[in-house]
């Protein structure tokens, strides 16, 4: 019963983030916005999850790539400064440097991964209105361009690595 409850939770902290994000790009009120992003990523579930997905290892390598880098630089200004000769012992400060640092990068990759989510949305909601006429997204950069047009058509890549 317990996982039913935790898989209702997370549906529904799903669905609020992106309403909210799609109160920020339409202004409709939340019910219209939820209504939105929910039809908005079910038109283009695969592409939510392949990108998603890539957003989510960027945020997991980027809050221990923020956390490592804080901690040693945080060791090397302990060990290196003139109080250094007044601590016993520079682990407990650099353990404690770790703890804050990861605290900081999991906010700053928060704010990374909402931002991610919330370009997703405007290039497909970009995409949706002047596909209409078949013309390519308006406010998309060329290399976004060819990033989705591969994600959306596997079958079309040849076996380069990295268009090269």
């Amino acid at each position: 019963m317990m996982c039913i409850v935790h898989c209702f939770e997370r549906f529904i902290k799903f669905l609020n983030k992106n309403a909210y994000i799609q109160i920020a790009i339409e202004g409709t009120s939340f019910c219209t916005s939820a209504r939105s992003a929910y039809y908005l990523i079910q038109r283009n579930g695969g592409r939510f999850l392949k990108l998603g997905s890539f957003g989510h290892v960027l945020q997991f390598l980027g809050k221990w790539t923020i956390t490592l880098i804080a901690t040693f630089s945080g060791y090397v200004l302990i060990t290196r400064s003139d109080i250094y000769d007044e601590i016993h012992s520079p682990v407990f400060p650099t353990i404690l440097a770790g703890f804050l640092s990861y605290f900081m990068s999991a906010l700053v990759m928060s704010v990374f991964s909402t931002t991610c989510d919330s370009v997703m949305h405007c290039f497909f909601i970009d995409e949706e209105i002047t596909g209409k006429d078949g013309n390519p997204p308006r406010f998309a950069p060329e290399v976004v361009l060819e990033f989705m047009n591969r994600e959306r058509n596997p079958e079309k890549i040849d076996n380069r690595c990295c268009s090269c």
